[in-house]
């Protein structure tokens, strides 16, 4: 199996090169210990004092004051065609760099799709691409290695291929670290691309507090330089943060036809072949289901509400859920404003389980 090779080292005089052999070291095991496992890549990482002691074939990570060329942090190219990325300086630099490793060895060249469905539901199959730490970038679900003792150091968590599975199964792990908890969700501060045969557009998502806010980056290819760079603009226009949801109201003609579920002991009951709708609701209407099955199937993603013909027998309706405060009353309901039953108000991106009884 060939081996891939990845030096770090600093251009900055405020990470000095025992820092780098630190990092270095870290990244290292998070290669072996935690990503080899799962997604049976080879690696080492190793530190550098200058970028004129690193021998050919390594793929460089450099650490830097100032970004040269405006618009080129994080991954590119060198001159040969080969994968490298800069790492802009910040107090937390490990983790952005732990981000640049663990996609520079799982897709070197940037463009690795895998197919699935789309969180939009207007979509159908569309292919993402394999950006394994993009949909939770975010410092809050980082961990760390060498926990506890002087040498420890912050990295970035990272999806598993199961992240791509059609439907949401319990026991499945879609992070190494656990903070995604569901196929395709998208955390907070972190973003999903991919393209849409149908168009061929780019499509982002930040989230999740932006779930149904679907950005239409336009005609073009897919990669991740274009992916970055589409994020970089798109947080710029929105002052750094990603865009404000598109709200949508949804007017149900015939609300009657939709209302056949009943809470009993626990369970929801109906009546087998009705069509039912379910929808979440909190004080500030912005929860939504991140992702939503029945009799495992997949209804739905980034939406309020969902419908599904009720099976005979007694099956799982499964869902995970986001609301923008963890404070807010949660409840399910019916479009004829039936309680079905009343949630955790901080769910932790936990799956809910609720039993269908016909």
């Amino acid at each position: 199996m060939l081996i891939r090779q990845v030096a770090l080292l600093t251009m900055t005089k405020k990470v000095a090169i025992d820092e780098i052999m630190r990092v270095s070291a870290a990244l290292q095991r998070q290669a072996t210990r935690d990503l080899y496992p799962i997604w049976s890549i080879q690696a080492t990482v190793d530190g550098f004092a200058a970028e004129s002691d690193v021998p050919p074939g390594y793929w460089k990570i450099r650490v830097m004051d100032k970004i040269p060329q405006k618009n080129a942090g994080g991954f590119h190219f060198d001159k040969q065609g080969q994968p490298e990325a800069d790492v802009l300086w910040s107090p937390t630099w490990s983790l952005a760099a732990s981000h640049e490793c663990l996609e520079m060895l799982v897709d070197p060249f940037g463009h690795q799709t895998a197919a699935g469905p789309s969180p939009n539901p207007k979509q159908g199959r569309v292919n993402f691409l394999l950006e394994i730490c993009d949909p939770c970038e975010g410092a809050a679900f980082a961990y760390t290695i060498n926990t506890g003792t002087p040498n420890e150091v912050k990295v970035s968590d990272f999806y598993t291929p199961e992240y791509f599975a059609p439907v949401l199964s319990s026991g499945v792990r879609y992070s190494f670290g656990g903070s995604i908890r569901a196929p395709r969700q998208v955390l907070t501060g972190g973003y999903l691309s991919w393209s849409n045969p149908a168009d061929g557009h780019i499509w982002q998502l930040f989230g999740p507090a932006e779930m149904g806010s679907f950005v239409d980056q336009g005609a073009g290819t897919l990669n991740r330089q274009t992916s970055d760079g589409h994020a970089r603009s798109t947080r710029r226009k929105h002052g750094g943060k990603p865009p404000k949801p598109i709200r949508q109201v949804r007017l149900m003609e015939d609300a009657g036809n939709q209302c056949n579920l009943t809470p009993d002991s626990g369970v929801l009951r109906g009546s087998a072949g009705r069509q039912t709708t379910v929808q979440i609701k909190d004080a500030s209407g912005d929860a939504q289901f991140q992702t939503i099955s029945y009799n495992g199937t997949e209804l739905a993603t980034n939406t309020a509400s969902a419908t599904f013909t009720i099976v005979s027998g007694r099956n799982d309706l499964n869902f995970v859920y986001e609301a923008s405060a963890a404070s807010d009353q949660i409840t399910l309901e019916d479009p004829c404003g039936n309680l079905l039953a009343a949630l955790p108000s901080d769910p932790g991106n936990s799956p809910i389980t609720i039993k269908v009884v016909a």
